[in-house]
């Protein structure tokens, strides 16, 4: 009667007490063969404020002689109000049998097991046998804990998250009561808890390695994790990488970094960071294509918010009024006001073929100024006056020239952040195949400027380009694997750094660029 079930709520406890008493005689015996018995048991359902076993809706009572089932029955929860059931089993061979009996979250007796129990009983021809009282116990083997982040510094928190399993192999999750755990960690001082119920928040006040414990009451098993607490945070990171093919994003403090952090979160189908830019807060927002776009305030992956768009998500922007722009699968370039989705607005053109980077003219917190997208499949910059889509104006077309790109293939391998816009509105391209980064000025392709990407560090196809906020302001790129910056389009003090690979400092497939 077990079926896996894949999330965790409240769990069964112990002690059900399933019937009363034991009898060989006084009852009428069921009608059919003379030399037939019958069992009778009544359950006595747990009022719900006793949590015994809490949110429990079956229990399948199974009647075996020896490995031979000779009849079972699920009883639902009955209405409220109700506190017994009588389950009653005709027409059984005289002799020892065993009687099982196991509670379960759904009405139907499927999900995993929550309590179970077992006893012997002998059933007399011709009579009704009434079981003895029968004890359920926890089915709960193992508690879990796991951590959010880990190790994390003083003064920021981690979420812990309490599973309890079974015996089974493989385990199986358990529904757990909140009021049944309790959190402990091995120093109060250190780290402080702010329990609720399956779940804890860690917030750590004193470096060193500390244990959180989460104990089950019912079942009497625990389970704990250690936290590694740093004493500093490492530097505040301005450049963010999307290393798609290592589910993760790399944050830089400098090229070449001091202190390079990785957010890589686990999730239940995997991390896919396609696009990550900063908020005007410096916090710190990423598309996790196709499943969600999320908001954390660091790497450290603090105080997480999840934006769940009508349609997956791939390139981000933000314009200097804080609204967040995306490009959906539907090749809809969307803005919202803010990480509830309010204030949705979206357009399209006819004349797309792969939009694949979204930049808005920032001007003025006030300002609504055009936007620039890069259709990576046509070879064209499209500007837009404002998000109705109006005023259309492109330049380029397929070439290695001045105001020509070759962007084909950009697409399986990034372009969501493959066009960038300086403090005086320049465009800046990464050109895929023509190996060059190139600057115009305006729509118009003026003053066309190249820098051709050098040999010598793996692939020279550009995939991101983005400034940063120095003056003058340093241009980086990224190739495939490797991050670079330089003081101007001559190459000035050109900087690069990483390698392929999936240690510190190499990259795979870096899809993603952006500066704070």
């Amino acid at each position: 009667m077990k079926h896996k079930t894949a999330w965790i709520a409240a769990m069964a406890a112990v002690a059900l007490t399933a019937v009363a008493g034991c009898s060989n005689g006084g009852a009428t015996a069921p009608t059919g063969s003379r030399s037939a018995g019958a069992l009778s048991m009544t359950i006595h359902w747990p009022n719900r404020t006793r949590l015994i076993p809490v949110d429990s809706q079956s229990i399948t009572v199974v009647v075996a002689a020896g490995a031979q089932i000779l009849q079972s029955q699920t009883v639902p929860r009955p209405a409220t109000g109700t506190n017994t059931t009588t389950v009653t089993f005709p027409s059984i061979s005289p002799g020892s049998v065993t009687v099982t009996a196991s509670s379960y979250p759904n009405a139907d007796g499927s999900g995993v097991a929550q309590a179970t129990g077992a006893l012997s009983a002998t059933i007399v021809a011709n009579k009704t046998t009434t079981t003895p009282a029968l004890t359920m116990s926890s089915t709960i083997q193992h508690i879990n804990v796991t951590a959010s982040i880990n190790p994390l510094a003083v003064g920021k928190t981690s979420t812990l998250v309490a599973t309890a399993t079974d015996g089974e192999n493989p385990p199986e999750v358990v529904l757990v009561s909140p009021a049944t755990v309790k959190w402990t960690a091995d120093s109060a001082s250190a780290i402080t808890l702010a329990p609720s119920g399956l779940t804890a928040i860690a917030t750590a006040n004193t470096a060193g390695s500390h244990a959180v414990t989460a104990s089950e009451s019912e079942s009497g098993k625990s389970g704990s994790v250690v936290l590694t607490i740093t004493a500093t945070p490492p530097a505040t990171a301005s450049i963010l990488i999307c290393d798609v093919m290592n589910s993760q994003v790399i944050g830089l403090d400098a090229i070449p970094p001091a202190h390079p952090q990785v957010y890589s979160p686990t999730t239940t189908q995997g991390f896919s960071p396609q696009s990550a830019i900063f908020d005007l807060q410096g916090r710190i927002i990423i598309a996790d294509y196709p499943y969600r776009v999320l908001r954390v305030d660091d790497l450290t992956g603090a105080n997480l918010v999840e934006f769940h768009p009508p349609s997956a998500a791939s390139t981000l922007a933000i314009d200097g009024a804080g609204r967040i722009y995306y490009r959906d699968d539907n090749f809809y370039i969307n803005r919202i006001d803010d990480f509830t989705g309010a204030n949705p607005v979206k357009f399209t053109d006819a004349d797309f073929n792969a939009p694949s980077c979204i930049v808005p003219d920032v001007g003025s917190a006030t300002s609504s100024g055009p936007i620039y997208v890069l259709d990576t499949v046509k070879n064209e910059v499209f500007r837009f006056r404002d998000m109705t889509g109006a005023g259309v104006v492109t330049l380029g077309s397929t070439g290695s020239g001045a105001s020509q790109f070759d962007l084909q293939g950009f697409g399986a391998n990034g372009g969501e952040h493959g066009m960038a816009m300086d403090s005086q509105h320049r465009l800046y391209v990464a050109d895929f195949n023509n190996s060059r980064i190139v600057r115009f000025d305006d729509i118009t392709g003026k003053n066309w400027t190249v820098f051709a990407v050098p040999a010598g560090n793996g692939s020279t196809k550009p995939v991101s380009v983005a400034l940063d906020h120095a003056s003058p302001q340093h241009i980086l790129f990224t190739t495939a694997n490797t991050v670079y910056r330089m003081d101007d389009m001559t190459g000035t003090n050109l900087v690069k750094y990483g390698t392929a690979g999936t240690g510190a400092g190499h990259f795979n497939s870096t899809v993603g660029l952006a500066v704070k």
